[in-house]
């Protein structure tokens, strides 16, 4: 996994990103960003552990 990805600062200025609400933009950035993802963006994880990393109930998780 590697220590350092590349996030575009434009994609403030994305008009789907900012469509997303708060809850969907954070959960966009920790897919990007989560140390838990492999280079090619898969996930050894479920939808429990990134509510727990993210401090996000389920419903909420669901919604985003």
């Amino acid at each position: 996994m590697s220590r350092y990805r590349r996030v575009l600062t434009r994609i403030w200025e994305d008009e789907k990103f900012r469509a997303l609400g708060d809850d969907g933009q954070r959960l966009f950035l920790y897919h990007l960003t989560s140390p838990r993802a492999t280079p090619f963006l898969l996930y050894v994880e479920g939808p429990g552990s990134i509510g727990d990393a993210l401090a996000m109930p389920s419903g909420r998780l669901r919604v985003a």
